[in-house]
């Protein structure tokens, strides 16, 4: 056989093993935040069930993905309270406290890339934000609290609406509302 062609033949080989690695990598992710997606969704069906209510979430757009929930909460937490209770959720749900002007507390967690090649909504862009629409008066805070999850990467399927109604729900629950009302259009 020539010198020539067994070069090319291994070149050849070689040109495929890097595409293959990178495919391989991808779907070893993806099968693994599937997995964890689904335990994650166990989780949350079983709180729910325990707490007995969920404060839905609206699509806004199936693709891009355009998920927000919007509510506003009466608590009986002072201002101060009623942001460290978000934060410890938010946080627990892997959120990362962001600066943000006019907005009392925002979190925000995910990524465009990460979303990319994922199918947890834990990867998606989303942010949590929150402001005190009204000092406390008669020992009640009023709060609005708004969730969205938005990416170009991914379409919104059943499961997307669900985990986002168990994570906007567990933030709602943490301030321990005492009414709980969708905000005027």
């Amino acid at each position: 056989m020539d010198r020539r062609f067994r070069g090319s033949v291994r070149g050849m080989a070689l040109e495929w093993i890097v595409p293959m690695a990178i495919f391989g990598a991808f779907v070893s992710s993806s099968s693994a935040t599937w997995m964890r997606r689904q335990r994650r969704l166990d989780e949350g069906r079983a709180k729910l069930r325990t707490a007995g209510w969920a404060v839905p979430v609206r699509v806004r757009s199936t693709f891009p993905m355009d998920i927000r929930g919007e509510v506003i909460v009466e608590t009986s937490f002072d201002e101060a309270t009623a942001i460290e209770a978000v934060a410890a959720c938010a946080i627990d749900a892997g959120y990362q406290r962001a600066a943000a002007i006019g907005i009392t507390a925002a979190f925000r967690r995910g990524s465009e890339w990460k979303a990319l090649s994922s199918f947890d909504l834990v990867d998606v862009p989303s942010e949590i934000a929150l402001w005190v629409e009204a000092p406390s008066t008669a020992g009640l805070t009023r709060l609005r609290c708004v969730m969205t999850y938005r990416t170009n990467a991914h379409y919104v399927s059943e499961e997307d609406i669900e985990q986002s109604t168990i994570e906007f729900s567990s933030v709602v629950r943490a301030l321990q509302p005492r009414s709980i009302a969708r905000p005027s259009p």
